[in-house]
């Protein structure tokens, strides 16, 4: 809360030290067409899907999870992530996935493998497409951002596990744990499944690319493939440790930051990014209700 505030205020403070740019941001983000915004939500709702078919891909078989399962899972997680301190969504998806699994806590140590699996899976998609686009020299920065996200996210999915195994310390124990963590990477070994979740991790990055030059066309410019992985990798870093409510304002001002290298003028840039993270809040709170009140519907016709 202290640190949405101090973004708050700064925010306020910048918008009330700049009322012409304020003012042009305002009148373009006033022209961002409905068409756009409705093909962005689209694509949105798309990047969503393959990346919880991403996640799914890479979950042990002998959980025995389906795709339906493992979304609800990953959806409420990154929901939580955007509105918690410290990755705290990694850890929920691990309880999630350990619930759904019907295991004994022998299931909490695969599901962490299984949400670390679906983070190298999405830095790995991630070189391979900055490899097809010729920008291998954009990934520093956002490789850097990512292994500290990582880090975050290992410390409080293991801060669960250890709340959870406060009363058991027998070496033998462990030992167990550490193997069922290694069974939860298992998917990585999986030729087929690390296809499929690679290709679901290359649709993801294309589809959340697919409606930023959307919303940046429905303003008269349009960015190279190049300029909008440009763009998402600084808007990556800019986020990959939320610091305020909803990363707003910061959230902005790293897309507009983003675009703004890419050549695109500061105006267009901020209606661009204001309507991206808009457009991307909606679609991710729709995803979560829409699929809570499917995986809760069977419960209430049966009671």
């Amino acid at each position: 809360m202290l640190l949405s505030a101090i973004v708050a205020v700064g925010t306020g403070i910048v918008l009330a030290t700049h009322p012409a740019q304020v003012r042009a941001a305002l009148s373009q983000l006033m022209r961002v067409p409905m068409s756009a915004l409705v093909g962005a939500f689209v694509m949105v709702l798309g990047q969503l899907t393959v990346q919880s078919l991403r996640q799914w891909a890479v979950v042990p078989r002998d959980l025995a999870l389906g795709p339906v399962r493992v979304a609800h899972a990953f959806l409420l997680g990154e929901w939580l992530n955007v509105l918690a301190p410290a990755r705290t969504g990694d850890a929920l998806k691990v309880v999630l996935l350990r619930r759904e699994s019907g295991k004994s806590l022998g299931g909490v140590p695969s599901a962490i493998g299984a949400v670390l699996a679906d983070k190298v899976v999405d830095v790995v998609s991630l070189v391979l497409l900055c490899a097809a686009a010729g920008s291998i020299s954009l990934l520093w920065a956002r490789a850097q951002a990512r292994v500290f996200a990582a880090s975050l996210a290992a410390a409080a999915v293991l801060a669960v596990v250890a709340a959870m195994r406060l009363r058991s310390g027998s070496r033998e124990k462990h030992w167990t744990w550490m193997r069922d963590l290694g069974g939860g990477l298992s998917g990585l070994r999986d030729g087929p499944r690390v296809l499929a979740s690679l290709a679901f991790g290359l649709a993801s990055w294309v589809a959340e690319g697919g409606a930023l030059w959307l919303l940046c066309a429905g303003l008269g410019v349009a960015p190279t493939p190049s300029d909008i992985l440009l763009a998402l990798i600084v808007l990556n870093v800019g986020i990959s440790v939320p610091i305020s409510f909803a990363n707003l304002g910061v959230y902005e001002a790293a897309l507009a930051s983003g675009l703004g290298y890419a050549g695109v003028p500061l105006p267009t840039a901020l209606a661009v990014a204001v309507s991206h993270h808009g457009v991307e809040l909606l679609a991710q709170n729709v995803a979560v209700a829409g699929l809570s009140l499917s995986t809760r519907a069977p419960r209430w016709i049966n009671s």
